[in-house]
Formats: C-alpha cells, sequence, structure tokens
C-alpha cells in the first residue's frame, strides 16, 4: 500500500505516540547552529586540529582535498565544533 498519502507508514502506532511527535516537540525547542563561532583560543585551534585529524585518519575516501577545499573543511569543522561547545555550555547553563 502506498502510504504518501495518507499519512499512516509502516511506523504508525495507534495506542502510543510515534517517535516523530516526540522529535518534532525536540526539534521545536533546539537551539540551531549558526556557524558563527570560529576557533580563536590556541587550546580551541587545537581541537579542531585534533577532530580533523581523527576526521582524516577515519576517511575512506583516498582523494586529497585540494588547498581551497582543505581551508573550507577547517573552517567547517571549527565552525561545527564552536557551535557544539556553547551549546554544551548553554545546556549546562539551564
Amino acid at each position: 500500500m502506498d502510504h504518501s498519502l495518507t499519512g499512516v507508514g509502516p511506523w504508525h502506532t495507534r495506542n502510543r505516540k510515534t517517535m516523530s511527535d516526540h522529535d518534532y516537540d525536540e526539534l521545536k525547542n533546539a537551539r540551531y547552529m549558526s556557524l558563527s563561532c570560529p576557533p580563536s583560543s590556541p587550546q580551541s585551534k587545537a581541537l579542531v586540529g585534533a577532530i580533523i585529524d581523527i576526521i582524516l585518519n577515519t576517511e575512506e575516501s583516498c582523494r586529497a582535498r585540494t588547498k581551497d577545499n582543505a581551508a573550507s573543511f577547517q573552517d567547517a569543522v571549527g565552525k561545527i565544533a564552536g557551535d557544539l561547545l556553547i551549546g554544551h555550555d548553554v545546556k549546562d547553563a539551564g
């Protein structure tokens, strides 16, 4: 049966909330990443370097990144790590 139009699918349950009901409330109240917090201290730059090393050592792709792509990759990892750390601090603060 095509469930795309009925809104009922194999995940549907009649007697309890579906996972998507719970996820919606959590997403509605979530803090989203602004990607505006690049690393600035030597410690944060070292953390980003360590994260990048882990990613590069576990990647299955063998192609090297171009110089521009490597800089963009480093920038993205730094901003994501910064936002995750800020989100963690905000959550701990209440």
